[in-house]
């Protein structure tokens, strides 16, 4: 861990309160990489509309980043105006700076296209590192609450038992205080399978669930602030109330699990980008060495 932090920011409403979650999560002890970057006109426009559409997207990307102070409250922050595809872009510069993490709102507008429109969805797929995001329901839920985090988090991680699901729980168990609730979730069967075989599919997702977390209680280093609960339903919905009900500060999930009977979190991530009230932190699967 580096304590640095990579902001990806377009002068948004949802890119400016990611960066004001970022500055609180790193105080004045971490460091901060605030970083505009410039996705490049389509080449099918003509010169000069080309140079005019590009110059300008770099004016309003100056303008947007001289609006930071504001927001940062007193958190010193580095800046960086970059070019290219945004998502490869941050990715390329969270490598760079030795960023543990990267926050991004999930839907901002910049230089007058969508920049981070879809770019929260494409770093979930090309990035090495824990993605934070900031969905429009996170953004103004955290607009209600009062402006510091508290001093003792509540964290709810979505567990299958997969890589990437170990990743995210180690990542919630990583970070300095606070408690954790650690999330099976599993759909019911389908109905049309009917008596037994209903009853049967129903009975072995519950164990497999129950084995899960008792494996996880048998291990060391859980400790007392950590919970484990075993839900029936869909998992992002699941891992959505439990948040709503602990009230959460954020969501930990792994970008793809694949449990014995069925991928449990190979779109929960991309569906509590849309569900969840407040941030969400996406950690990749390991890279096998």
């Amino acid at each position: 861990m580096t304590g640095t932090t990579l902001v990806g920011y377009d002068g948004s409403d949802n890119a400016r309160a990611a960066l004001a979650y970022a500055a609180q999560r790193v105080g004045t002890g971490g460091r901060l990489v605030v970083a505009h970057v410039l996705a490049p006109p389509t080449a099918f426009i003509d010169t000069p509309y080309y140079d005019d559409s590009l110059d300008r997207a770099r004016e309003h990307a100056v303008k947007s980043m001289g609006d930071l102070e504001d927001i940062l409250g007193g958190v010193p922050a580095e800046q960086r105006l970059e070019e290219g595809p945004p998502a490869a872009t941050l990715v390329s510069l969270a490598r760079e700076t030795a960023a543990d993490e990267i926050v991004v709102g999930s839907r901002g507008f910049g230089g007058g296209r969508a920049v981070f429109g879809s770019v929260s969805h494409a770093l979930l797929h090309e990035t090495d590192r824990p993605v934070i995001v900031l969905s429009r329901r996170a953004v103004e839920r955290q607009g209600t609450r009062a402006a510091a985090i508290r001093d003792a988090p509540v964290r709810v991680v979505g567990y299958d038992g997969s890589p990437a699901a170990r990743a995210a729980l180690e990542y919630a168990l990583g970070r300095v205080h606070g408690r954790v609730t650690v999330v099976y979730a599993y759909d019911a069967p389908s109905s049309f399978l009917g008596a037994p075989y209903y009853g049967e599919a129903l009975t072995d997702s519950q164990l497999r669930g129950r084995e899960l977390l008792d494996e996880l209680q048998s291990e060391d280093g859980l400790g007392p602030d950590v919970e484990l609960d075993l839900l029936e339903g869909p998992p992002a919905d699941a891992i959505a109330r439990v948040a709503k009900v602990a009230d959460a500060d954020e969501i930990i999930v792994g970008s793809r699990g694949l449990g014995r009977f069925r991928g449990a979190f190979g779109s929960v991530s991309h569906a509590l980008l849309h569900e969840a009230d407040r941030p969400v932190v996406v950690v990749p699967r390991p890279t096998p060495v």
